[in-house]
């Protein structure tokens, strides 16, 4: 769905494997960030993707990493199809929303108007909705608003810890 993909586009690097095939990652793959015109820093995760009623020890380690993961961070940034919302997408919200974290819904494959527009019927899950195109358009705007969300919730954070 382009999890990897947008934290590529968000670092700039191409760190996690982009794939087709579904759970190609596993691991948490985290890279700290800096908004450099205010020298912000903060940290960005990619995981691997929820899968319920496993039975295969790989994907329930995945599972164990994803929740580890998500008890940890300060927003979560759920990524989906501009165009709908599957059956996988209603669990993993309802999953989500017992960490009690903000959650954003990052509906991908946004990569034209009409698509922005149609991607705001995710709005009926009660979260906030950042349409992109993890190839191309509207990363800035979304990496922005976290910062700005951040940078609310965490105040007083310097920008460099070891400047007092």
């Amino acid at each position: 769905m382009g999890k990897s993909s947008l934290f590529n586009a968000f670092t700039g690097r191409k760190i996690s494997i982009v794939d087709e095939v579904a759970n190609t990652t596993r691991d948490v793959i985290e890279y700290p960030m800096v908004d450099f015109a205010t020298e912000f820093q903060w940290t960005i995760a990619d995981s691997g993707g929820l899968n319920f009623g496993t039975q295969h020890q790989i994907l329930q380690d995945v599972n164990k990493r994803v929740d580890e993961c998500a008890k940890q961070a300060d927003l979560i940034l759920l990524i989906v199809e501009y165009d709908r919302l599957t059956d996988v997408d209603d669990h993993i919200i309802a999953t989500l929303r017992k960490t009690g974290k903000p959650i954003w819904i990052v509906a991908n494959k946004a990569d034209n108007s009409i698509r922005a527009n149609e991607a705001y019927q995710h709005l009926s899950t009660g979260f906030p909705v950042y349409p992109v195109s993890a190839s191309h358009r509207k990363i800035d705007d979304l990496e922005e608003a976290v910062v700005a969300f951040l940078k609310n919730k965490f105040p007083e954070q310097k920008a460099n810890p070891e400047e007092e």
